[in-house]
């Protein structure tokens, strides 16, 4: 809102609307989210291969009759099962966010990208204006595209809840601004 009350969000969107995306964050989001966060980033897939080898590295030691390897075993796959735990709880907790601040409904998010920026509205009444030019990269996952700002704040949009423009066309507007999208 501007000092008149007048809402920002409604004078930005008079400028022509490119692409509109209305979706809900629902269990299928947060799972592909945090799936996303902490499985599929390649550092961490690197990370995760890594820590793999060093335990069968463990185990072939502990065979061959080096028993002080085995707690370097044991080490990351408690690891991976404190990952694996948080990410189920992020999920759980990520959700029963939503519903409550929701009210017990979920939330619709509406995106409008403009040619310069992205209009970003929830169904609670939250309004926000991104910069384009503020965002650092673009994930895909299976059913979304996360734009990350240089702030680390991600804006999903589902790949099929386009209601103005098509994902395809979404994703050449993107190519055209210079950022790298996979799909």
């Amino acid at each position: 809102m501007d000092n008149n009350g007048i809402s920002t969000f409604a004078v930005e969107e008079e400028a022509e609307v490119l692409f509109e995306n209305i979706h809900v964050r629902d269990g299928k989001f947060f799972k592909e989210f945090y799936s996303f966060t902490f499985f599929k980033r390649p550092l961490l897939i690197a990370l995760y291969v890594s820590m793999v080898l060093s335990v069968i590295t463990n185990v072939v030691s502990f065979i061959m009759g080096t028993r002080e390897r085995l707690v370097w075993t044991i080490g990351p796959i408690l690891w991976f099962l404190l990952i694996f735990f948080i990410y189920k709880r992020n999920v759980s907790v990520g959700l029963k966010r939503q519903m409550e601040d929701g009210n017990g409904k979920l939330i619709v998010y509406t995106v409008k990208v403009l040619e310069d920026r992205i209009l970003y509205k929830t169904s609670l009444g939250t309004e926000m204006t991104f910069e384009l030019q503020k965002i650092k990269r673009v994930n895909c996952t299976k059913s979304y595209l996360l734009l990350q700002t240089f702030a680390y704040q991600m804006i999903p949009v589902q790949k099929d809840c386009f209601t103005k423009g098509s994902y395809e066309d979404f994703c050449e507007f993107l190519r055209a601004k210079g950022y790298k999208v996979k799909g």
